[in-house]
C-alpha cells in the first residue's frame, strides 16, 4: 500500500499487520471460512465474477499469500474488516480456512481501513465511495477533512465524490453501472431539477455523449450555447484543476474569470485549491 496513506497517522494494512503479528492474542492465525462474514459497514457492494475466479484460480495454485482482517462477532463468528475479495476466492477455491489477523476494531476504525484498502486498489466505485463518505460524516461525525486525511485523498475530491448522492437514484444507479462517468455525473448536477438530470442521464447513455457535449447542454440549459461551444483550452484546464466550470471573458479594458458553485462546501474546495482559508 502507498507509503502516503500508511506514514501520516500509521493506519492502513501495513501499519496495522505489523502492529498485530506477532501479538500472543491478537497474531496470526488461521480460522475457519464458514465462521467468517461480510462486515455490515462494508462500502464495496459489487464484485466482478471474472477477477474472482481468477483470483481463485491463483489461491488454488498458491495458497492465500496475504491474510484478510477480521474483528471478533457474536457466537464465536468473526466480521471481515479487509480483504472480502481473497475470502470470496478462498470459498471458490475450495478452501477451509484462511490466514487471518484478529484485530477486535472499533466501528469507525473498521469502516476507516475498509475504505483505505478498497479506494487505494481503486476497487469502489464512485457512488459507493460517496456513500461511505457520507457514513462517516453522518454516523461517525467525521469532517470532510478528516475523511480527506483518513483516506489520502483531497478534500475537494471528497467533497466533490460526496455531491454525487445529490443526483437521483436512477442516475447513481447508471454511474455505479459504468454507463455513466464521474465527468457526466459532475456536469448532471449543474442541471436544475431531477426530472432534467434523469432525462438528460437517458440521452448520454443512448446518445453516447462525451462529458464535453453533457456540459454545453447542463449549463446551456439543453441548449450548447455559443460561448459554450468556444470553450477555450485555458477554459477546460481551469475546469479540470477546481473541480467547477471556469469561464473567462477577456474585455478590451477588463476581463472578468467566473468560477460557479452552489454552496458553502463548494467554495471551502475552491478556496483550498487555491490556499486560502475560509476562516
Amino acid at each position: 500500500m502507498p507509503q502516503d496513506v500508511q506514514e501520516p497517522r500509521k493506519r492502513g494494512l501495513g501499519a496495522l499487520l505489523s502492529s498485530t503479528v506477532g501479538a500472543t492474542a491478537e497474531g496470526l492465525r488461521e480460522v475457519a471460512v464458514d465462521l467468517i462474514d461480510p462486515s455490515p459497514q462494508q462500502p464495496r457492494m459489487e464484485f466482478d465474477d471474472g477477477s474472482l475466479q481468477e483470483l481463485a484460480d491463483s489461491i488454488r495454485n498458491n495458497g492465500v499469500l496475504q491474510p484478510v482482517l477480521l474483528r471478533p462477532a457474536p457466537g464465536g463468528r468473526y466480521f471481515l474488516i479487509a480483504g472480502e475479495r481473497r475470502w470470496r476466492a478462498s470459498r471458490l477455491a475450495g478452501l477451509t480456512r484462511l490466514p487471518a489477523v484478529i484485530r477486535d476494531s472499533a466501528d469507525f476504525e473498521a469502516l476507516e481501513l475498509s475504505l483505505v484498502e478498497n479506494i487505494q486498489r481503486e476497487d469502489l466505485n464512485s457512488i459507493e465511495t460517496a456513500k461511505a463518505y457520507r457514513l462517516l460524516a453522518d454516523h461517525f461525525e467525521r469532517t470532510q477533512d478528516e475523511i480527506a486525511h483518513a483516506v489520502g485523498k483531497d478534500r475537494s475530491t471528497v467533497a466533490n465524490t460526496l455531491r454525487l448522492l445529490e443526483l437521483p437514484l436512477s442516475v447513481q444507479n447508471l454511474l455505479s453501472e459504468g454507463r455513466l462517468t464521474p465527468g457526466h455525473a459532475r456536469a448532471l448536477l449543474a442541471v436544475g431539477t431531477e426530472r432534467k438530470r434523469e432525462e438528460l442521464a437517458t440521452r448520454i447513455v443512448k446518445q453516447g455523449l462525451s462529458v464535453r457535449r453533457t456540459e454545453q447542454l447542463a449549463y446551456g440549459r439543453g441548449k450548447a450555447t455559443k460561448k459554450s461551444a468556444e470553450r477555450t483550452p485555458l477554459e477546460e484546464r481551469l475546469t479540470e484543476f477546481f473541480g467547477y466550470k471556469v469561464s473567462l471573458e477577456r474585455g478590451r479594458r477588463k476581463s472578468r474569470l467566473s468560477i460557479e458553485f452552489q454552496d458553502n462546501n463548494d467554495l471551502d474546495a475552491i478556496l483550498e485549491k487555491l490556499g486560502i482559508s475560509n476562516e
